[in-house]
């Protein structure tokens, strides 16, 4: 007796469904993804804007970054990707420190020079000799360290005299660039601070 052509798909779809088909299928699948022609070509479709477009499209619906979510918040999942990054820091631990280190010394600099742009007028230059250049270039306390402990205004925003460095720029940023700093050189600060005064304002 023929089947018909529903029978037929009916049948096809009930093999397809046994286990240990669908493993074949799959293992099937991951060795035709891992062909270079496979990974090449597949790489090709997902780099075109309108199939990024569609993919954010779907990320972005509410159901699915809920889904996503609490599949990230299962301790199963959290475990593995700990996992994951302990594995991957172990292999990369040179690189890891070299891109962390790079990253952090980008943002030093960059909070270093708003932050002496800001009490040179952006000029950045000595206020007393007029020498340019960030690596000639320090911060000035106006008045002694000692006073600006004592300074009610500064303490009220926790300052103290022991800030040094990129502490002391991170709480300048933070706290809008108060008053009470300059930009000087190293020679004038030097000078300033044993003698009391700059050989320039002579």
């Amino acid at each position: 007796m023929t089947q018909t052509k529903e029978e037929r798909k009916a049948k096809a779809k009930e093999r397809r469904a046994r286990p240990e088909n669908k493993l074949k299928e799959r293992a099937n699948n991951k060795l035709r993804r891992d062909r270079p022609e496979e990974k090449a070509k597949l790489k090709e479709y997902a780099s075109r804007p309108e199939v990024k477009a569609k993919a954010k499209k779907q990320r972005d619906k509410p159901e699915v970054k809920a889904k996503a979510k609490e599949k990230r918040d299962r301790p199963e999942e959290k475990a593995k990707q700990l996992e994951y990054m302990k594995k991957w820091r172990e292999e990369n631990r040179e690189q890891h420190r070299a891109v962390t280190r790079r990253s952090v010394n980008r943002s030093r600099l960059e909070r270093k020079q708003k932050v002496f742009s800001h009490y040179s007028n952006g000029s950045l230059k000595c206020a007393c000799c007029g020498v340019q250049g960030l690596e000639f270039l320090t911060l000035d306390h106006i008045i002694s360290r000692k006073k600006m402990d004592l300074d009610l205004q500064l303490m009220n925003m926790d300052y103290s005299s022991e800030l040094e460095g990129k502490d002391l720029y991170y709480w300048l940023e933070k706290n809008n660039f108060p008053s009470g700093f300059q930009i000087l050189c190293w020679n004038c600060n030097f000078a300033k601070g044993r003698l009391g005064k700059c050989p320039h304002e002579k």
